[in-house]
């Protein structure tokens, strides 16, 4: 489809793949699961055979173009076939899936995200290898532990074998700021990173041992305002076929999508995005290592090291910075200074 279309700002309408006896199929920003009328990007969605009618079309024209008479005055049996064959596959074809992928534009990555509820941002090297170093030196030295607190046993959504060391204060937060900065870059302006940790896993996660949930989850934090990233530390190539990240997709029918984690890149999704650990075996994670590690990260072996990173827009209003706090200190993480407006306190809901 061309470009240039704009997103539809109908209320309602199903897409159904066009035939000789359909004028034109609209998509609806609703039905994209996006606010009506805010990305322009719902157009990608649709199947390459619709045709969308220009919402800047008036009511009147639509009418006065509906009164003329058609040229053969009634529709042949053909138009009635089409008709009918259209709207049979509009309800028993499956709906196509936007699979998210790295993309050169932040309009399409965000799209990624607000359709699919994942994206991906690619993150320098570098980035990456100062998290590393900085996973090495926490495991080696005090001091490296001094910058970070430990959380562990969160709750029955997570691995026993898992915890997430926190960053403190700003020497804590300094490795994790490139990876932030390439991130941040694709999202939204206002969002800020409010809190990052090394989420280290030393065993097995077996099947059942993680449970599908989201990181946000209070009905007072609303969807696209908050969002967690997920990025391999160590080893520099994970397994194939385990410890990736399993997810509900926004614009699937309840499969459940493996999303790998790759050297380089970040897995961004949104926090009312359901989601969960793929099982996995410390023996594949150690295969892994030796195999990948090119003296890397020696002191890490047998461990599977995730960097995670919070994000949360914080327009001057924003009404959801109280339970965004509470979420943080319930997963255990220190709440940075940024969580609260200029005097200290809470900023009143004015949802309502």
């Amino acid at each position: 489809m061309s470009s240039g279309l704009r997103p539809c700002r109908f209320k309602a309408g199903m897409a159904v793949p066009a035939s000789p006896g359909i004028a034109a199929a609209h998509v609806c920003n609703s039905y994209m699961g996006t606010a009506p009328g805010f990305w322009p990007c719902c157009a990608q969605r649709c199947p390459q055979t619709l045709r969308v009618q220009s919402p800047r079309v008036s009511l009147r024209q639509q009418r006065m173009t509906s009164q003329q008479p058609m040229k053969g005055s009634q529709m042949s049996i053909a138009d009635h076939v089409g008709l009918l064959l259209g709207l049979v596959a509009g309800r028993v074809l499956p709906r196509t899936r936007r699979r998210p992928e790295l993309r050169e534009r932040p309009e399409d990555f965000r799209c990624d995200l607000r359709t699919t509820g994942l994206g991906l941002v690619s993150v320098p090297s570098r980035a990456v290898a100062a998290m590393r170093a900085f996973a090495e030196e926490m495991y080696s030295s005090r001091s490296g532990r001094s910058s970070l607190v430990r959380a562990g046993g969160l709750n029955g959504a997570f691995p026993e074998t898992m915890a997430w060391h926190w960053a403190t204060n700003e020497n804590g937060m300094e490795p994790f700021q490139p990876a932030a900065e390439a991130i941040r870059s694709q999202l939204d302006q206002d969002f800020q990173l409010v809190a990052a940790s090394l989420v280290i896993a030393d065993g097995d996660c077996p099947v059942g041992a993680s449970r599908m949930h989201l990181d946000f989850g209070p009905p007072s934090i609303p969807k696209y305002v908050a969002a967690t990233a997920l990025l391999p530390v160590y080893p520099q190539v994970f397994p194939q076929l385990e410890g990736g990240l399993e997810y509900l997709p926004w614009d699937g029918e309840g499969e459940v999508v493996v999303q790998r984690y790759r050297e380089g890149e970040a897995v961004v999704f949104d926090g009312k995005l359901a989601h969960r650990t793929q099982p996995f075996t410390k023996e594949a994670f150690m295969a892994a290592a030796e195999k990948h590690s090119s003296g890397m990260g020696e002191r890490l072996a047998g461990l599977r090291v995730l960097a995670s990173l919070s994000f949360v827009s914080l327009p001057p209003r924003a009404f959801w910075r109280r339970a965004v706090r509470q979420v943080l200190e319930g997963y255990g993480a220190p709440v940075m200074p940024h969580l609260r407006d200029d005097v200290g306190h809470d900023v009143k809901d004015l949802s309502s």
